[in-house]
């Protein structure tokens, strides 16, 4: 009975030993992947340049009521003739501009 008891206890053992290994490894990696860009963002500025965007693919100007403010969005808003407006979903009807 100790002969398997002490085999258990050098299982949990090994296993501990290696639980802990596995986590000391995974936090060197994890620091050592955390370093700061060179030339990158600098800190405390608040206001930097972002991303790169892509260029305008195209351009839509929207028809306005004579009214102003929002309105409906209709297939009549749509400021190019050769611009289909489809709507999709239930919500469709509720767009507005």
């Amino acid at each position: 009975m100790s002969r398997s008891v002490s085999g258990r206890v050098a299982a949990l053992t090994i296993l501990n030993c290696s639980l802990v290994a596995g986590i000391v490894v995974t936090a060197a990696f994890a620091a050592s992947g955390q370093r700061p860009a060179v030339g990158g963002v600098k800190e405390g500025k608040g206001k930097g340049k972002g991303p790169a965007r892509p260029p305008l693919f195209f351009r839509e100007d929207w028809k306005h009521t004579p009214a102003g403010g929002e309105h409906a969005l209709l297939p009549e808003s749509v400021g190019t003739p050769d611009l289909v407006l489809n709507f999709v979903g239930p919500a469709a009807t509720e767009l507005i501009i």
